[in-house]
């Protein structure tokens, strides 16, 4: 432990030095998806079948939180400054950062020569994910986590539960908001199929090191090492995907997550 703390240090000592001599890649794969869709293991196994480079979250930029996401938004932020602010996550060959699929026009604009997977995972399952991280009920469909936080809630956490600065128009509550983030983000795959790889969390967790080999290939990143010893690891905090989400949700919430996803579930064939 004390030598992941060292090692964590020093990477932070040496991260601007890195930075100013990082050179941006012109053609790295980006992995898109909702937050809680499985992205970080997909992500960090196939870095490591192929002994590609990875961003798994761009962590230094996550503090900034809202001022970054709504100037990225509202285009007084521009994509060319963000990638040269942040070079070093844009110099990897993989590159995994969840909130960049809210902007993928953007980003694919600049890196025309980009390749893009959109992981995808279902709508009930993703949400019920998000919700267990801050121990949030799935039967409440208010704003009351705004008034009490959970103490482990970022800035970029309360944009994620209360993503209504997404829409012209404001959610009844939590998990409605939730729903058409879901949405949102799949309306990004399904305005440019042509564009990406779908995987879907569901079929990588049925057999994870053939999905990964699968990926790889269509990729045609070539498998260099055994990823077999690794498909058991946690590489996010884990929530409770073996309850049941009819309890977990209430019938009415339920409902309300299959009502506002359907015109995008079934495209994705949930």
């Amino acid at each position: 432990m004390k030598a992941i703390r060292v090692k964590k240090r020093l990477q932070e000592m040496l991260y601007p030095l890195a930075s100013m001599l990082a050179r941006v890649n012109p053609s790295p794969v980006f992995l898109y998806g909702n937050q809680k869709s499985g992205t970080s293991a997909i992500c960090a196994l196939l870095a490591k079948a192929t002994d590609c480079s990875m961003t798994l979250d761009m962590v230094r930029a996550i503090p900034k939180g809202d001022k970054l996401v709504l100037s990225l938004q509202a285009g007084s932020y521009q994509i060319e400054r963000f990638v040269q602010d942040y070079k070093l996550e844009f110099s990897k060959e993989l590159i995994k950062e969840p909130t960049l699929t809210l902007f993928y026009p953007k980003i694919k604009e600049y890196f025309p020569n980009s390749r893009s997977v959109y992981i995808s995972r279902n709508p009930v399952q993703n949400i019920r994910s998000i919700l267990n991280i801050y121990n949030l009920s799935g039967k409440d469909n208010s704003w009351k986590f705004k008034l009490n936080p959970p103490v482990n809630m970022s800035v970029s956490g309360r944009m994620i539960l209360d993503s209504d600065w997404l829409f012209d128009s404001p959610s009844s509550g939590i998990i409605e908001s939730l729903a058409r983030r879901w949405n949102y983000c799949a309306e990004i795959y399904i305005n440019h199929t042509s564009d990406f790889i779908l995987f879907r969390y569901e079929d990588f967790k049925m057999d994870k090191l053939n999905s990964i080999h699968s990926l790889a290939a269509e990729l045609k990143l070539p498998i260099v090492a055994d990823i077999s010893g690794h498909l058991h690891k946690q590489y996010q905090p884990k929530g409770s995907s073996d309850m049941n989400v009819l309890q977990f949700f209430g019938e009415e919430n339920y409902q309300l997550i299959m009502d506002v996803t359907k015109p995008y579930r079934t495209r994705l064939g949930y």
